[in-house]
């Protein structure tokens, strides 16, 4: 009781340093401590003491108090709100530690965040730093909700107060982990962002637009670019800094919650494991029929399902689908929530995070990418067709064991340069880091793009799926469309319309093989190669014309829109002959 700082045992602290009281009129500095700090002056008043404390050159600057301790340059004391701390503040460009934490509220601007992160510093802001703490609150209301009628039962499974606090105490490691996994993704996802940050201007500029256009998003409020903000950014090739993505992450998790509220998805059936799984693991155990019968069933399922897409998926991809494609923001989240069950995303994703510490974070977050681009074309695909005429259940109930089997056997179906491809990934992968069993997996990933169009021929045509899958590769490398394929996914996109034209490519070309596939399939014949050279011989010579034109256009030395263009234009005239 009653104890300060003054009681604090001196011999812990390092050589040099001290505990000083703020009413001292001056500081005297040892060497060691003016060394620490990177300053000359040997005495100092506090605040100024504080004041060079907060520009130290250190690792991590922490902020655990009560205050505004950091502003922009542009900014002026007045224009903070904090008079008190007005002596000691710096601006975010004088900062020189390498990380800041921010365990207290508003202890920076967002303007002098975005300052400090635009010379080269790491931070988020206070409310991606503290979301944590809000977590835990959220979830400890959600689990006293669902047991409130067991508390209010008068039969044998009735709960007492005493009960359920020991409960709740016996779950806190569970809660724990919990809070701390959905932490870990969202603050992992920004690393994904900021790294990709100034490729993807554009589409987070059109995110914001569309934010607005929603009356979520008030980009001056928000310390948001203006346009001519943006086009600055633009001419010097930056992107929008970590703390500026922190809040697009947000109200990007904010719109789809909202758009999934509004239809009938938080209601499927299959959606239940996503409530179950949100809570600790004896509550799921012992008391799942609280849990089913939750009374914010939807709106937990609605935040859990959203949280998910846009922590694995990115802040944007839903709403550029949605644009693109005059889909509703939640058909995004459906088919999101469909490709992950067909090709066990998530059991991948998990797969790459258990290589933490093991291999570089930067290939950890290329992995990651790798199986998001899987599901970003499986999501395109699956929201562009009739899926709705089934619940999601029987919609993975009919495709999800033939992926997994086409996944499993993928190599097996492999052709030509597909083959090639696959070992080259697959070796790549391994010398990286990679269990023999994951590089393989993911290699598989990396070759999976034709996936459902290889399921749904072999459902519409009622044939076998190692047929199907034959057929599939064995067209594709005869006619080189795994080199039409990489040049396509290597041109630059510069801007919105370059990248929804190029996306319209890719899309063309795997639907022109799809039906080319299905031509071939329509052949009689007992193999492949039978079936093969019965097609190409009722095709004639235009057959031969289209893949002698291909040969062509992959030598050349470069490729580019007018050319790939070209490519999948004669591409399609086998489809329409």
């Amino acid at each position: 009781p009653r104890s300060s700082w003054e009681d604090y045992n001196a011999e812990l602290i390092s050589e040099g340093g001290g505990v000083y009281s703020r009413s001292d009129k001056v500081i005297e500095l040892s060497h060691a401590a003016r060394q620490a700090l990177g300053i000359e002056q040997q005495r100092l008043a506090p605040n100024e003491l504080i004041h060079e404390l907060l520009k130290a050159p250190v690792d991590l600057l922490w902020n655990g108090g009560i205050g505004t301790y950091v502003k922009a340059s542009t900014e002026a004391h007045a224009d903070v709100g904090d008079r008190a701390n007005d002596g000691l503040r710096v601006d975010g460009r004088d900062l020189r530690a390498n990380v800041v934490g921010e365990g207290g509220n508003l202890g920076f601007t967002q303007a002098g965040r975005i300052e400090y992160a635009r010379r080269g510093g790491r931070l988020n802001t206070d409310a991606i730093d503290n979301s944590g703490g809000v977590d835990s609150s959220d979830l400890e209301v959600n689990i006293k909700i669902a047991l409130n009628p067991a508390m209010h039962a008068s039969d044998d499974g009735a709960l007492d107060r005493a009960a359920r606090d020991a409960l709740l105490a016996d779950m806190t490691d569970d809660v724990i982990d919990l809070v701390l996994r959905t932490n870990y993704l969202q603050t992992q996802l920004l690393s994904v962002l900021e790294g990709d940050a100034p490729a993807r201007l554009d589409e987070h500029v059109n995110l914001m637009r569309a934010l607005e256009r929603e009356g979520l998003l008030d980009r001056r409020i928000e310390g948001l670019p203006d346009e001519e903000g943006i086009e600055e950014r633009m001419r010097n090739g930056e992107g929008l800094t970590r703390p500026e993505l922190a809040v697009l992450l947000s109200y990007s998790k904010i719109s789809l919650h909202a758009a999934v509220m509004d239809t009938e998805l938080p209601d499927e059936p299959y959606l239940q494991q996503v409530l179950i799984d949100g809570f600790p693991e004896r509550l799921r155990r012992e008391h799942a029929d609280q849990l089913a019968a939750h009374r914010l069933r939807p709106e937990i399922i609605s935040t859990l399902a959203t949280n998910h897409m846009v922590d694995r998926m990115g802040i944007a991809l839903a709403h550029r689908l949605a644009l693109e494609r005059g889909l509703p923001l939640a058909a995004v989240v459906r088919a999101f929530v469909l490709a992950n069950a067909l090709f066990d995303a998530e059991g991948l994703w998990q797969a790459i995070e258990g290589l933490d510490n093991e291999i570089p974070a930067e290939r950890q977050y290329e992995l990651l990418k790798l199986v998001a681009g899987l599901v970003k074309h499986a999501i395109g695909w699956i929201a562009s067709r009739e899926q709705y005429r089934e619940t999601v259940a029987e919609w993975t109930a009919r495709y999800r064991d033939p992926a997994a089997r086409l996944l499993a056997e993928l190599p097996d179906y492999l052709r030509g340069a597909y083959q090639r491809d696959w070992q080259a990934e697959r070796q790549r992968l391994a010398e990286a880091g990679l269990s023999n069993e994951l590089a393989t997996r993911l290699a598989c990933v990396h070759n999976a793009g034709g996936a459902l169009d290889i399921l749904l021929l072999a459902r519409t045509a009622e044939a076998d799926l190692d047929l199907v899958a034959s057929l599939y590769f064995e067209v594709g490398d005869w006619l080189r469309l795994p080199w039409l394929h990489s040049a396509i996914r290597d041109l630059e996109a510069r801007g919105r319309w370059q990248a929804l034209a190029r996306a319209s490519l890719r899309d063309d070309c795997y639907q022109a093989h799809q039906r080319i596939t299905a031509e071939v399939l329509r052949q009689p014949g007992a193999d492949v190669d039978a079936r093969l050279q019965g097609w190409r011989a009722s095709g004639g010579d235009g057959v031969d014309f289209v893949r002698d034109r291909l040969l062509e256009l992959e030598s050349a030395e470069a490729d580019d829109f007018a050319r790939l263009s070209v490519a999948v234009r004669d591409l399609g005239r086998l489809v329409a002959g």
